[in-house]
């Protein structure tokens, strides 16, 4: 909303051609385009300074006006000017005629004055033979205020009285307004209601997905602590048999040069002469 407020140099009209320049001790300035010179200032709803170009834009389109409108020229409406002489009240038909009631002037010797012209009491019908009005006064002593012709000022005056309500009317609409106003309430606590439990469900539904989200987390850290031992006991698996293997293998060569041994050592026990030479010819050997 803007607030209109003029200066001295607008007239009480708002016609306005030529810009209006801000008194020297306010130099108020729009805040929106930067003018000191418009036929109006207005204010905008925080209370800020605007011309008269800036205000309206801003009432009508809601937002500021663009510095590109910007313009030094102010045009002026589209109005009837009058021309400083004040108009001339149209005169009656009753007027036009004659009035008892004001004497005609006449001069000091009772002669009329020049450039008057008397009514003959023929003047009433008009050339073509058609009766006139009668003159004011005629009206006056035939439709006075007491006259029984006419219905009193009062009577014209008073308005219409508005349709008569009865009390059973007024107390069925405040029934009806109540009902409808309980039938309201409740349908409002209803939807209440049932919002409550929409958000209730949504809830419950969030906490299963994050409890599911962090289940799944666990899981797949399981699975990757698993695989890494199951890894580690895979590895350690292949060292041990490959030690198995190793020590398999010199019980092999162990038990077969305790054979060896035992055969040659029976060997020697039997015949001495050979086990020498057996010796000399390993020597050789």
């Amino acid at each position: 909303m803007t607030y209109a407020t003029s200066f001295p140099g607008t007239s009480a009209s708002g016609q306005q051609t030529t810009p209006i320049a801000a008194p020297n001790d306010q130099q108020p300035m729009c805040q929106n385009c930067g003018t000191s010179t418009t036929p109006l200032w207005r204010r905008d709803e925080a209370g800020s300074v605007l011309c008269n170009a800036c205000g309206l834009f801003l009432k009508l389109h809601g937002r500021p006006r663009p510095i590109s409108l910007k313009t030094d020229v102010i045009k002026s409406r589209n109005r009837v000017k009058n021309s400083g002489q004040p108009q001339k009240k149209k005169q009656s038909l009753f007027d036009s005629l004659p009035n008892s009631s004001h004497p005609t002037p006449r001069s000091e010797n009772g002669t009329p004055p020049p450039g008057h012209r008397s009514v003959s009491p023929q003047s009433v019908y008009s050339r073509s033979g058609t009766p006139l009005p009668p003159p004011s006064h005629i009206l006056d002593q035939t439709y006075l205020p007491g006259s029984p012709t006419l219905p009193s000022i009062n009577t014209l005056n008073r308005p219409s009285p508005p349709p008569a309500l009865t009390m059973d009317a007024l107390l069925s609409d405040n029934s009806r307004l109540s009902a409808e106003n309980s039938r309201l309430t409740t349908r409002v606590n209803e939807l209440e209601l049932v919002n409550d439990l929409f958000r209730t469900r949504v809830s419950e539904l969030e906490n299963s997905e994050n409890s599911s989200k962090r289940a799944e987390i666990c899981r797949r850290e399981v699975e990757v602590q698993l695989r890494q031992h199951l890894e580690a006991s895979q590895s350690r698996e292949g060292e041990l048999k490959r030690k198995l293997d190793e020590y398999e293998r010199r019980l092999d060569d162990c038990e077969r040069e305790l054979s060896e041994y035992r055969g040659v050592s029976g060997r020697s026990l039997a015949t001495p002469h050979s086990q020498k030479r057996l010796r000399v010819s390993d020597l050789t050997q």
